[in-house]
């Protein structure tokens, strides 16, 4: 489990190419203690087990939630004037709806293994698809960091037997297979912003055009919700750096989202 990561190793050479990893990124300092970060990421870590729904790809998805935390970009506020949507503002929405609808929506474009599948028929939006390059690039970051990590293990191991297994676990622990696509937020977006213009009833209006284009809509709000536990309690660590009002602005949006989630959750 990552520094407690799922299916990570708890011992060998692996697990120090991880520990490695996690140094890397500012989760702990090199005695292994968790720096505040880290701190921050097992809260994550222990609200998705809360929403029974920590799986390997999941808990990689909240390390980089906690990355893109720690670098101000997981927030409510606008990147850009220039990303926002000729649909923006979401319509029937007042300003405080609109910043619940981005806040959200990035955090669904974190859900891994969450793939376009046919046509795209749901709207577009500016910002999830700049806010999924973001995520793209932390979880590039990630990776390398743990390839890097493998390749020094490769050339200084002295244990030349037990390289092969221990390469080959370290392989099975990486997110090479976790990687995110803008699906997710993109459903997520067109959710609440159906929620905003015209109340209950959302999902049903939506979903039948998901289906189309997203593989297992329901799974990915599902995941995206766990998610928003996940980051919500990371978010509210707060010697961590995250800008202020962060914690605020995912609680109050998600309270505000709650009846939409529910009729997705059904």
């Amino acid at each position: 489990r990552c520094g407690d990561l799922a299916g990570a190793p708890s011992k060998g050479a692996a697990a120090a190419a991880l520990l490695s990893t996690l140094r890397d990124l500012g989760f702990v300092v090199r005695s292994g203690e968790r720096t505040p970060l880290g701190s921050a990421l097992q809260a994550g870590l222990r609200a998705l087990d809360k929403a029974a729904a920590s799986t390997p790809a999941l808990q990689w998805a909240v390390v980089a939630g906690a990355v893109l935390l720690g670098q101000g970009l997981l927030t409510a506020g606008r990147w850009s004037a220039s990303y926002d949507d000729e649909h923006a503002p979401v319509d029937g929405a007042d300003a405080q709806q609109q910043k619940h609808v981005r806040v959200l929506s990035r955090v669904a474009a974190l859900v891994p293994q969450c793939r376009r599948n046919g046509a795209w028929r749901l709207l577009l939006s500016r910002d999830v698809l700049a806010f999924n390059s973001a995520v793209r690039l932390v979880q590039r970051a990630i990776s390398h960091s743990i390839q890097t990590a493998g390749l020094i293990l490769a050339v200084s191991a002295a244990d030349t037997d037990g390289l092969a297994a221990s390469l080959v676990e370290l392989q099975s622990a990486a997110p090479l297979e976790c990687a995110t696509s803008d699906a997710a937020g993109l459903l997520v977006r067109a959710l609440l912003a159906e929620y905003a213009a015209r109340g209950a009833g959302c999902w049903a209006r939506v979903v039948d055009q998901a289906n189309g284009c997203v593989a297992a809509p329901a799974q990915a709000v599902r995941d995206a919700v766990a998610l928003v536990d996940a980051v919500l309690a990371m978010a509210a660590c707060s010697d961590i750096g995250v800008p202020e009002g962060v914690a605020a602005d995912l609680r109050a949006a998600r309270d505000w989202a709650q009846p939409a989630f529910g009729e997705a959750l059904e």
